[in-house]
């Protein structure tokens, strides 16, 4: 509750993922895919509900799939919902 009083947390996340470009978002997950890939990681776990809208969320999924396309890592999709409540 003290990080998101001030001004961090999830609720920060949500906001700067929403605000961020579908280009920067992509070029900021593949780059940390492959430093993973480069560390001898070949699967991960990537959650998603941090749209907490479905358009967004459904805009976090495809930038998910483009990511699987670019980077020979294994990607499981997991939605936790429920991470904050939209305003």
């Amino acid at each position: 509750m003290e990080i998101m009083q001030e001004g961090g947390g999830i609720g920060f996340t949500v906001e700067q993922t929403k605000l961020a470009s579908d280009k920067d978002l992509l070029v900021s997950l593949v780059a940390r895919l492959k430093r993973m890939l480069c560390a001898g990681t070949t699967y991960v776990e990537c959650k998603t509900g941090y749209g907490l809208e479905w358009q967004q969320e459904l805009r976090l999924l495809k930038l998910l799939e483009q990511a699987r396309s670019r980077v020979p890592i294994g990607i499981s999709v997991t939605y936790l919902a429920a991470h904050a409540i939209p305003k």
